[in-house]
């Protein structure tokens, strides 16, 4: 974990978004020469760990980021907003029941 200046804050990139908000958190991957040096396909391997993340995240904050309204929590990941992933299918539409009798 980093901690930087304030110069180095407003330097970074997307705080200009962060800045016309009243809350929020901007979490930067960088310095990647780790993966790069264990795969050496320093994409492919991003993409993984962006796609767990990103599956993990909707799993995990399921309720608020299906949460309708104004306080609905919004996780955005290279500009791609994520949608709750809920384990139990409760905000999957339904089909109507439909009986029939016969008289």
């Amino acid at each position: 974990m980093l901690e930087r200046t304030t110069d180095e804050i407003q330097s970074l990139r997307f705080i200009d978004f962060l800045n016309e908000r009243e809350t929020g958190t901007i979490v930067i991957w960088e310095d990647f020469d780790i993966i790069r040096e264990s795969s050496g396909n320093e994409y492919a391997e991003l993409m993984e760990h962006q796609s767990e993340v990103s599956n993990y995240l909707s799993l995990i904050f399921h309720r608020y980021l299906n949460k309708p309204g104004a306080n609905r929590l919004t996780i955005r990941i290279n500009e791609f907003d994520l949608k709750g992933l809920d384990p139990f299918w409760r905000t999957i539409q339904k089909p109507p029941r439909v009986f029939r009798f016969r008289l």
